[in-house]
């Protein structure tokens, strides 16, 4: 599964930018989107931008990844469930 991450643009150099990307810098390939200017909020997927995101875009995507890092108290050793909890036959 892939995951695109959202980030910012802090530099555009030709086919390449500066993005940052939860605190972290990452030179982007621009191929996708070659119109991008400084302070655009982007999508990255394997070091290429793939998307250009509007203001309410990204608000709605940082609040969902805000939303995964929210500890759930769920352990993952609890998970799957034994066949006794899920079910099963005795």
């Amino acid at each position: 599964m892939c995951v695109s991450m959202p980030g910012r643009v802090l530099e555009v150099e030709g086919a390449w930018a500066v993005v940052e990307i939860a605190g972290v810098l990452r030179r982007c390939n621009t191929l996708f989107e070659p119109d991008l200017r400084k302070g655009d909020m982007v999508l990255v997927n394997a070091g290429s931008v793939v998307g250009v995101l509007s203001d309410e875009e990204a608000a709605a995507t940082a609040a969902a990844f805000a939303e995964l890092d929210r500890p759930t108290g769920t352990s993952l050793g609890s998970w799957p469930a034994s066949s006794s909890s899920s079910g099963g036959s005795s």
